[in-house]
This record gives structure tokens, C-alpha cells and sequence, in this order.
């Protein structure tokens, strides 16, 4: 029976991580273009380029979080209905205390959003087939 939860454990990672990689930014980037946000955005850097900036991070910043919100919806949902049969959650065992300093996942969420807001530009740019109006014009 390990054999058999072991091969698809593998099985259901080549179904969820070119899921929640390639799949689920493509369909948040492509929802975001049948509103017409990119294209309302990218007007904006000609006429009012303080306003680009703004709106450019911020909606970045949001698609990063529903992109991320929506691959753990995936994984918590994957794994209460049995899906994914992922190796169980361990529990943290240590003799040492828990640190008092939390400053690290600051730090680390941060540069993870950061990570995933570039993450989120080329997923928009590639789905959308746009060029982004802040490089120079290709000849």
C-alpha cells in the first residue's frame, strides 16, 4: 500500500503544482483582462504616470494575494476531500522555546509578496499578449 500512495502522491503533485503555478495565475490574469483593469491601467502611464505607479502596485499586490489565496483554497480543499494525498502535517517538536522575535516572517512575507508581484506582472503580460508601456517600444 506505501507503493501505492507513493506513486500517487507523485501523480497528484504533477496535477497540483502546474496548477496552482501555471493554471490558476493564467485564469486570475485573464479575469482581470475581461474588466478591462491592464488595459485601464496601462492607459493611465501616458496621461497620469503617478496614478500607473499606484494603481500598478496595488492591483499587482492583489493579484498576488488571490493568487496566492486561491492555491491554498486548492490545497485545503484537495486535501479534505482526499484528493491530493500529500505527506500529513507534521507537528513542530523542539526542546528550544519559541523565538520572542517574529520579525523573520515580516521580513519573509514580504519578500515572498514582492516575489510573487513580479510573478503576477509576467503572468499578466504573457496571458494578455501586452506589452508592458514602461519598457521602450519595440522596433
Amino acid at each position: 500500500m506505501e507503493k501505492i500512495k507513493f506513486v500517487t502522491q507523485r501523480i497528484t503533485g504533477l496535477i497540483f503544482w502546474p496548477l496552482v503555478i501555471v493554471v490558476v495565475p493564467y485564469i486570475v490574469a485573464k479575469v482581470g483582462q475581461s474588466f478591462g483593469l491592464w488595459s485601464a491601467i496601462d492607459s493611465q502611464y501616458l496621461f497620469n504616470p503617478v496614478a500607473f505607479w499606484i494603481l500598478f502596485v496595488v492591483s499587482r499586490a492583489v493579484y498576488a494575494v488571490v493568487f496566492i489565496a486561491v492555491d491554498m483554497g486548492i490545497h485545503k480543499i484537495g486535501t479534505s476531500k482526499g484528493f491530493f494525498w500529500f505527506a500529513p502535517e507534521r507537528e513542530y517538536y523542539s526542546s528550544r522555546p519559541d523565538p520572542i522575535d517574529q520579525s523573520g516572517w515580516i521580513v519573509g512575507g514580504s519578500a515572498a509578496l514582492f516575489i510573487v508581484m513580479f510573478y503576477a506582472e509576467l503572468a499578466i503580460r504573457l496571458s494578455t499578449m501586452t506589452d508592458p508601456p514602461y519598457l521602450p517600444a519595440s522596433n
